[in-house]
């Protein structure tokens, strides 16, 4: 399916390294240690956060606050081992991947984690898991239930039969349409040079993936990204200001590639900067970038959730800004941010196709 739209690959950039352990060109990829130490806790009392240490083998992380209880929880993807999802527990991370239902495919078993990506596809106000995998092994979406449970559910969202060939890497829950919904990027390629050797159902070099989301099921269209290639870590933003999410996708032994969105931005936008008080050294307040806030925007009968978070997809970080596209709505009615400090500030009535910036400020 055409997509009405089209990603045109702008520029093509030589970056130094592989894909196994390149670095974006946009921002570096922050690990597990460095997020608590500046988004969980002052660096004097780091050595009381702890980890419950289990056996992995990590390749993607990404955090969120899945069970709404305020606090930032993480989720890694573990290559043929179980996933684990770190419930903060104020002091302790303890897996309870098992029994929350996102450690394993809707069969029971494990599979080749690579990228990750959080988003709320259907509109519930919780926040579901995407996982890339292995050739031969479908991508998993896991639906947040209540009770702070999951439900598997590649194959009723249409993701299973498209990418049970694809090796995915990178991936993306983004409005790429502007339209009020998160549609999904996968960024997809081969780890074998030779594996038309043993399988030619195979090939090193694939085609990315841009899959519209209709009412919380998934079709690809096609969008201009579908040009062969090793592709490994990926990034969103709106690089050129033009209101819509454009992408940019490292390669293994290629050059990065930019695609710049051209039609993206017919639906109307709003665009959220967050800026936490501790940049002037406040005790008692947000991280300087708001990692870990969560924003709802009420447009249009309709009201968006996204998290504030400095990793997703594989090895990379995009944008902190939250891009909410609002289609035909020509206002804003209320604009909510909870910072993880605990506290809340509302903004109401606010104008579309703008960039809002909101500052940390003590609320009564």
């Amino acid at each position: 399916m055409m997509a009405g739209f089209v990603f045109r690959l702008y520029r093509e950039r030589q970056v130094l390294g592989t894909g196994w352990g390149v670095r974006l060109g946009i921002m570096t990829m922050m690990a597990i240690s460095i997020f608590i130490r500046r988004v969980m806790m002052p660096m004097c009392c780091i050595n009381m956060m702890v980890v419950a240490v289990s056996s992995g083998k990590g390749l993607g992380v990404v955090s969120l606050d899945y069970d709404g209880d305020g606090d930032t929880d993480l989720y890694v993807a573990n290559d043929t081992t179980p996933n684990f999802l770190y419930r903060n527990e104020g002091g302790r991370f303890e897996d309870v991947g098992i029994e929350a239902g996102v450690a394993f495919n809707a069969q029971g078993r494990t599979q080749a984690g690579m990228g990750v990506d959080v988003g709320d596809v259907d509109g519930d106000g919780r926040s579901d898991i995407f996982v890339t995998n292995f050739s031969y092994e479908t991508n998993a979406i896991y639906q947040s239930r209540t009770g702070g449970f999951f439900m598997e559910g590649s194959v009723s969202t249409g993701i299973a039969g498209v990418s049970l060939l694809p090796l995915g890497f990178g991936t993306h829950f983004f409005d790429y349409d502007n339209d009020g919904d998160l549609d999904l990027f996968v960024a997809n390629g081969h780890i074998f040079s030779n594996v038309k050797a043993f399988s030619l159902a195979e090939s090193y070099l694939q085609m990315d993936q841009i899959f519209r989301n209709t009412d919380g099921r998934f079709e690809v269209v096609s969008a201009g990204v579908e040009v062969p290639g090793v592709s490994r870590g990926s990034a969103i933003g709106d690089l050129d200001g033009d209101g819509d999410l454009d992408l940019v996708v490292l390669h293994s032994g290629q050059r990065a590639r930019v695609f710049r969105n051209e039609g993206g931005n017919s639906g109307h936008w709003i665009a959220v900067k967050l800026v936490g008080g501790m940049q002037q050294m406040r005790q008692g307040f947000s991280n300087r970038d708001g990692i870990g806030a969560v924003v709802h925007v009420s447009a249009g009968g309709k009201i968006q959730v996204r998290e504030v978070r400095s990793q997703s997809s594989y090895l990379s970080v995009s944008d902190l800004r939250l891009h909410f596209g609002l289609g035909n709505a020509r206002r804003v009615d209320r604009i909510e941010v909870r910072w993880v400090s605990g506290r809340v500030q509302v903004l109401e009535d606010v104008g579309v196709d703008r960039v809002v910036v909101v500052e940390e400020i003590d609320v009564p």
